[in-house]
């Protein structure tokens, strides 16, 4: 639009100086052969042939117009800005008029020699000769082109917009409605659906990460599912093998007491025969180990009820403590207790823990082999739960093993039955609590069992459940 308004502006330029020249050169032939009278004519000729609304004159360097095609304004000064602008050597300005914008020329008219006679010698310029026209016309024919660019920039806009939406449709909007339907259908549980992007853009790479994130999510599922159904099957084995355990524990727990009532009335008889002594007292002990390994899975198979009452933690440490070191390979271990006398009373069954707890310590003093340092700590933590530490300096467990620790029947030794931290595990349990152990070979263990204040909010339902599971 600039270049366009400077282009007319140039056409009309050229029009005014077209006419001053023409103007001038004709004055000069009219004062050469003393026409002087035929300026004003000239003037109204020039001026004839623009279109628009236009005057042409003469004026004095003094300001006073001498010659006008307006013969209102002969005699009379010129306004200051064109006489600023003459002064100035400004042959062009354009102002505010009557008519609108009109664009200004001046031109010297220049003192030769044939005009010495009338005009003197002194002056360079005989007078001005200016032409005035109006801009009307021209800024009609801006308006008129700003009118047809600003309607076109707006269809070309429009069109580009249609354009450039319908390129987001194909390219954008429609793979990522079709991606987000698919995300749906994954969401409902329908993993085999895929993006079917074949393009490689960005939209495509985003198809290609959807499936491969649906593929993941699908064998991950088949994966559970597979786990879910072993877990399944195993617990089916486990209560199936608890049921004939507890059988077969009952049918042997009565004749080993039967047993073990007529050995002891033997071992009176041997009393003085040392040899039978010593074998009579190797039977009763291996009696009281099957006793024990019956009892374990008779505990473990038909898990009684808890009886919570509100006990005193430290004081079931001790007990348990207490049985555990009149055993004969605790001689030679040092038992660190750090006990924390404020402790407030936990609601447990006294039986169970100190059950735990000696099950805890006799493994400690197993893997420290009759000789070590084992520590006792009890604690309040930040979420109001009762924490027993158990630490030992033994020969620690390898790393291969901790899965299987809680895993019943598994031992590592061989007078163990593999139902110590099983049946442990199951007691702090229906207590709402947890027990955790880390070790490192050659370092140590530690067992921490943490209890809620209250622990008997799950001891029944958990019971009933065992109690279905068994039926």
């Amino acid at each position: 639009m600039r270049i366009y308004e400077d282009q007319l502006m140039d056409e009309v330029r050229d029009k005014l100086e077209t006419v001053l020249n023409t103007a001038e050169s004709s004055i000069s032939k009219s004062m050469r052969i003393g026409k002087t009278d035929d300026t004003q004519n000239i003037l109204e000729l020039v001026n004839s042939h623009m279109k628009e609304e236009s005057v042409v004159r003469i004026f004095h360097p003094d300001g006073i117009i001498v010659k006008s095609t307006n013969l209102k304004e002969t005699g009379k000064k010129i306004d200051d800005k064109r006489m600023a602008a003459y002064r100035n050597n400004a042959p062009e300005l354009v102002v505010e008029g009557e008519w609108g914008r009109t664009l200004n020329l001046t031109k010297p008219i220049k003192n030769i020699r044939e005009c010495f006679l009338c005009h003197g010698e002194t002056s360079k310029s005989i007078g001005i000769l200016e032409a005035e026209i109006s801009l009307d016309s021209m800024d009609a024919k801006v308006r008129e082109a700003r009118q047809l660019s600003n309607l076109s920039a707006f269809v070309i806009s429009l069109i580009l917009s249609l354009f450039i939406f319908l390129l987001l449709f194909i390219i954008v909007i429609k793979p990522l409605s079709k991606l987000s339907k698919k995300m749906a259908l994954a969401e409902d549980g329908d993993l085999t659906v895929r993006s079917d992007f074949g393009k490689g853009d960005e939209i495509g790479k985003l198809g290609h990460s959807f499936d491969s994130m649906i593929e993941r999510l699908q064998e991950a599922r088949m994966e559970l599912e597979k786990y879910h159904f072993q877990q399944l099957e195993r617990a089916d084995r486990l209560a199936s093998v608890g049921e004939l355990a507890s059988g077969i524990a009952h049918e042997i727990k009565n004749p080993l007491a039967g047993i073990a009532g007529a050995v002891q009335i033997f071992a009176r008889e041997f009393k003085q025969d040392k040899k039978k002594s010593f074998i009579i007292k190797e039977i009763l002990q291996q009696i009281a180990r099957l006793d024990k390994s019956v009892r374990d899975l008779l505990n473990y198979a038909s898990p009684s009820m808890s009886e919570c009452s509100p006990s005193d933690l430290n004081g079931i440490i001790e007990k348990a403590l207490f049985f555990v070191t009149q055993q004969p390979n605790a001689k030679e271990i040092k038992v660190i207790k750090k006990f924390d006398k404020n402790l407030p009373r936990v609601s447990v069954d006294e039986k169970q823990i100190q059950q735990v707890l000696l099950n805890l310590f006799l493994n400690a003093l197993n893997a420290m082999e009759g000789k070590g340092e084992l520590n006792i700590l009890t604690f309040m933590n930040d979420n109001d739960e009762v924490i027993i530490e158990v630490i030992d300096n033994g020969k620690g467990i390898p790393e291969k093993e901790m899965a299987k620790l809680f895993q019943p029947f598994y031992t590592s030794r061989v007078e163990g039955t593999g139902l110590g931290l099983s049946i442990s595990k199951r007691i702090v349990e229906q207590h709402d609590g947890s027990i955790h152990i880390l070790s490192e070979v050659d370092e140590g263990t530690t067992v921490t069992v943490t209890l809620p204040l209250d622990g008997s909010k799950k001891e029944h339902r958990l019971y009933e459940e065992n109690k279905n599971s068994r039926r």
